[in-house]
């Protein structure tokens, strides 16, 4: 599956290139992501919690950050296993930041694959609600921990905190899209 997202920052395109190179300020606006451990050359240990109604899982694993400083751009590939139920989830997310009237947009492209049973939820096709979710959630917190960075370097006020993420509840993201989609079919059955 593939989801493509847009971020306009609203920064300059080398605040923004700059703020992208620090792996764990990244990684902290991925709801449900823990970095671990840097195994060296752009690789790093880390996990993913997300939960899915009653059910939670911790996808473990490692990924690789590649970096193109000539054409701001660049690709993350990760892979990993949730050992208590047994799905298996592998990503390519690759991104580029541009300039453009107003500041840097961030371009993010990202194909996921999942196995076992978390792959059940994308047979209906609503994983790739919950993938759209995460990354909106994503670029939100990238704009704010732009913002938050660029108040600092300012000494403006500083903006409130981007608030700590345990897992990421698709569950909730689940529900929404449910809903959405039996709204739709109604008025498409009513003719509304």
């Amino acid at each position: 599956m593939r989801v493509e997202q847009q971020v306009r920052t609203g920064r300059p395109v080398d605040e923004v290139w700059t703020f992208l190179s620090d792996v764990p300020a990244v990684v902290h606006c991925i709801p449900g992501a823990e970095l671990g451990e840097s195994l060296g050359e752009g690789r790093y240990r880390g996990s993913f919690n997300l939960k899915v109604g009653p059910l939670s899982a911790k996808i473990e694993g490692e990924g690789l950050v590649l970096r193109n400083d000539a054409t701001c751009s660049g690709s993350i590939e990760g892979k990993g296993i949730d050992r208590r139920g047994g799905s298996r989830v592998s990503a390519v997310m690759s991104y580029r930041v541009s300039d453009q009237r107003g500041g840097a947009v961030v371009d993010i492209a990202a194909d996921l694959t999942l196995a076992g049973p978390l792959s059940q939820i994308g047979r209906t096709g609503l994983i790739e609600d919950v993938a759209k979710r995460l990354t909106e959630e994503f670029s939100e917190a990238l704009r704010l921990r732009l913002t938050e960075a660029s108040t600092a370097v300012s000494g403006a006020p500083a903006a409130p905190p981007i608030p700590e993420t345990a897992s990421f509840d698709a569950g909730r993201v689940l529900r929404e899209s449910l809903w959405k989609r039996l709204q739709a079919w109604f008025a498409r059955l009513f003719g509304a």
